[in-house]
């Protein structure tokens, strides 16, 4: 099967490629089948975020292009930002090393109370909490929308 670019999606087989040798990251090895399911399920993850601006058009099947969207500089975005791109990279080495990582929910990680004297922690029990991926975040900085913000329409 092959990867089709801005229908399945930002990267095919031989961008994710060239982005691991230029990190030398060898751990990204595999068959091209392989490596196309890791990419398809990094596609999940990464097509899960709220990202800023909106879809350029209703009928795309990608979050990517969007309309409405700037840089940290004032200057609007044309195309998949290459932050999109890296943070799929990312994505499917994780997916390729452990399928299904990036899309499995964790419990119990919430911390409840932590005293630092003597060292104790409390967790709420039951609270589902995703991982945290500090490499894809600061890849994807600046295009997606924090939970903290709200959107303003200008009318």
């Amino acid at each position: 099967m092959a990867l089709v670019v801005g229908t399945d999606t930002y990267a095919d087989v031989a961008t994710v490629d060239a982005y691991h040798t230029r990190y030398g990251n060898s751990t990204w090895t595999g068959t091209e089948a392989e490596k196309e399911q890791a990419i398809l399920r990094a596609m999940q993850f990464i097509e899960q975020k709220t990202y800023i601006g909106t879809k350029a058009t209703q009928e795309q099947s990608l979050e990517w292009p969007r309309i409405d969207a700037y840089d940290r500089n004032g200057y609007e975005i044309e195309g998949v930002p290459q932050g999109v791109i890296d943070a799929l990279c990312q994505t499917s080495l994780k997916e390729l090393l452990e399928p299904n990582v990036t899309l499995a929910v964790r419990t119990g990680q919430n911390i409840k109370k932590k005293k630092i004297d003597v060292l104790e922690t409390e967790y709420f029990e039951g609270i589902p909490s995703a991982p945290v991926y500090t490499d894809i975040n600061a890849s994807l900085r600046g295009l997606v929308v924090s939970s903290t913000s709200a959107k303003v329409i200008r009318v």
